[in-house]
């Protein structure tokens, strides 16, 4: 779904995924995607995309075994998370790298009742099983959330963040042009830092 130049848009109730097990870049070759031939296969690099977007609502959304991740998204503006699930793609979970110096995000950025699991890792289809984890020595990178530098203030309530093969949440980078506030989350089983 491309939410680019987007505003005043809600999704619910959706489901995305594809019908592939391939793993983006993966070490093992076996499990690697076909990006060389034509016809490529039922692989879907990403969920949602989005940049310069503003006012936006995802509900009660699940975006699961995706060769690369469920969310590229930066430049946004009053995103709210509610109910979402990012589950088993293979790169990253979220992704907020759209490019050096025009990646920063403002207003709110607030993520409730929501989970972000087993990034860096494929998910079979159609079985849902996750398999073939590979971490950023691997090639790999594995961040559940990971941002360039941005602003904002990001909201996390009720969110649970685990068993990704890098750093769970990742703002390192925020500016300090708004806060990071966590409220009854859970971040574990993360292979690099739960919150950096």
């Amino acid at each position: 779904i491309n939410l680019k130049k987007s505003s005043n848009v809600e999704l619910r109730y959706l489901e995305l995924t594809d019908h592939s097990s391939c793993i983006y870049n993966s070490p093992d070759k076996s499990k690697q995607c076909n990006r060389d031939s034509y016809p490529r296969g039922p692989q879907a690099d990403y969920g949602i995309s989005a940049a310069d977007s503003k006012n936006v609502l995802l509900k009660d959304i699940a975006i699961h075994g995706l060769s690369i991740g469920a969310v590229k998204a930066g430049r946004l503006t009053d995103w709210t998370l509610n109910g979402v699930v990012l589950r088993g793609n293979g790169f990253v979970g979220w992704d907020g790298d759209i490019g050096a110096g025009k990646s920063s995000n403002s207003g709110i950025i607030k993520f409730i009742d929501s989970k972000i699991e087993f990034s860096g890792c494929g998910e079979r289809y159609p079985s849902g099983e996750i398999y073939g984890c590979y971490s950023q020595s691997q090639g790999g990178y594995g961040d559940g959330l990971g941002t360039h530098k941005t602003g904002g203030t990001w909201i996390f309530e009720n969110v649970e963040i685990s068993h990704t093969t890098s750093d769970g949440l990742d703002l390192l980078y925020h500016d300090g042009n708004g806060k990071v506030i966590i409220k009854r989350s859970r971040f574990e089983g993360n292979a690099g830092n739960d919150v950096k």
